[in-house]
């Protein structure tokens, strides 16, 4: 199956009306969402060979939600806030 097709697909029936690009990359050991304009979907190399289709089609339409709910947006957020309250302990809870 053409993953890029699928994930196309998929973006235009959750409502994202960003392109979505998908990557294999022997760099990351799990699955992976980058990027807010240009969102990037990074799969493991690896992961390719060992999952089902699928598997592979749980792994996409998970990461294709983090895109929905913006979550990139929001955990660059929260990272820069920990950043310049760095001496407030409360930000070290999770």
């Amino acid at each position: 199956m053409d993953w890029k097709i699928f994930v196309k697909q998929v973006s235009y029936q959750l409502g994202i009306k960003k392109n979505v690009n998908i990557y294999l990359s022997e760099l990351v050991t799990t699955p992976m969402t980058i990027g807010f304009l240009k969102p990037i979907i990074l799969v493991p190399l690896a992961s390719i060979n060992h999952l089902s289709a699928e598997q592979i089609e749980a792994v996409l339409l998970h990461e294709l939600a983090h895109i929905k709910r913006l979550d990139y947006l929001f955990n660059l957020f929260l990272s820069v806030t920990e950043t310049i309250l760095f001496f407030n302990p409360f930000t070290q809870l999770r």
